[in-house]
Formats: structure tokens, C-alpha cells, sequence
């Protein structure tokens, strides 16, 4: 389980994993990346990518924070709008008990666990003000608990590194050497 109380980015990181990838992939089909589009390509190509491998967890470890932020945001969006009309007045700044009342309500009234995640999450990398008891939900509630991030390796984009053997150093050296010497060369 990853620790809640860790960063904002690590917590939407997360929330992504825990969200049912068929919800996640069939959001990210439904956009427009071609070219054309005008996404920026730090959000653009990561969602492309997502796009072609299909791979969420490598994606929630690995792309840019404004990918992730995004597609969280995405994610979020229709079910924080009710959770906004469910707190009225205290949406500003509810506190815990508003808060949670607003969520068992959301997921009450059909919304599931994995929107109650995004609309969390969310909330906390954005900094709302009910961010802590946001948090306080992902650690109090076992539907929302988050699941601890694995560890992808990046795709590299640098080539490795040649291994040059010691004679053809020196070969080049001599070569170096000779030009540095032949008359009419300065």
C-alpha cells in the first residue's frame, strides 16, 4: 500500500494504478492526440504511448507529471462535479464528515470506488483544501486504499555507451600525433 502522507505526485501516481485499467485505457481512447489536436507534447506523446502499449502501471510510474496530472484530471472531472453539487455550500472547504458524506452519497448513487479514487487523488495533487481528509480517506477506507507503485525502468532514449578497446585508442592518437606534425598543418 503506498503511504498516503508521501507526495502529491506519488498519490496520483498511485491512484492511476489502482483505477481499473479498462476505465483508464477507454479514456484514453477516446481523445484526440493525433497532431492537429494541439495537446502539448509532454501530455500529448505519453498518452500516445499509453495509447499504443497499453501498459497503465508503466505509464503511472514513468511519464511526465503533466501526463499523469491530466489524465487524473480527466478521470476526475464528471464525478468532482457531483461530489461538488453533493457538499454545496461547504464545497469550498468542507470538513471530514462533509466530505465523506459527499463520497458514500457519490458512490451511493452509482458512481464507483474508481471515481471516488480519481476525484480523491486529485483533490490532493491540486492541493484543495480538503486534501487532508482526502488522504485521511485513503487511509481509513479499505475501497480506496492505494496500491504501492512497482518499479518500471524508463525507457532509455541515449544510446549505451561504446566500448573502444585500448588499441584502437592509441591507433587514434598516432593519427592525431601525425597530423599535428606534418608540415604545412598549424
Amino acid at each position: 500500500m503506498t503511504d498516503v502522507s508521501s507526495s502529491a505526485n506519488g498519490v496520483m501516481r498511485a491512484a492511476l494504478v489502482k483505477i481499473d485499467p479498462a476505465i483508464v485505457l477507454a479514456k484514453v481512447d477516446s481523445l484526440d492526440l493525433r497532431a492537429h489536436a494541439r495537446v502539448s507534447a509532454v501530455i500529448g506523446v505519453p498518452l500516445r504511448q499509453l495509447q499504443q502499449r497499453r501498459d497503465v502501471t508503466a505509464f503511472a510510474s514513468t511519464a511526465p507529471m503533466a501526463a499523469v496530472r491530466a489524465l487524473l484530471e480527466l478521470l476526475a472531472m464528471a464525478p468532482l462535479k457531483r461530489v461538488v453539487e453533493l457538499l454545496g455550500e461547504h464545497a469550498e472547504s468542507p470538513n471530514y464528515e462533509q466530505l465523506a458524506g459527499a463520497i458514500d452519497e457519490l458512490v451511493a448513487s452509482g458512481s464507483t470506488n474508481d471515481d471516488a479514487v480519481a476525484v480523491l487523488a486529485y483533490a490532493v495533487g491540486e492541493s484543495f483544501p480538503a486534501a487532508p481528509h482526502c488522504r485521511r480517506l485513503f487511509e481509513e477506507r479499505e475501497a480506496f486504499s492505494l496500491p504501492e507503485l512497482a518499479e518500471v525502468a524508463a525507457p532509455t532514449v541515449l544510446a549505451a555507451p561504446r566500448e573502444v578497446s585500448a588499441e584502437l585508442r592509441e591507433q587514434r592518437r598516432a593519427r592525431r600525433e601525425e597530423r599535428r606534425t606534418e608540415p604545412g598543418l598549424s
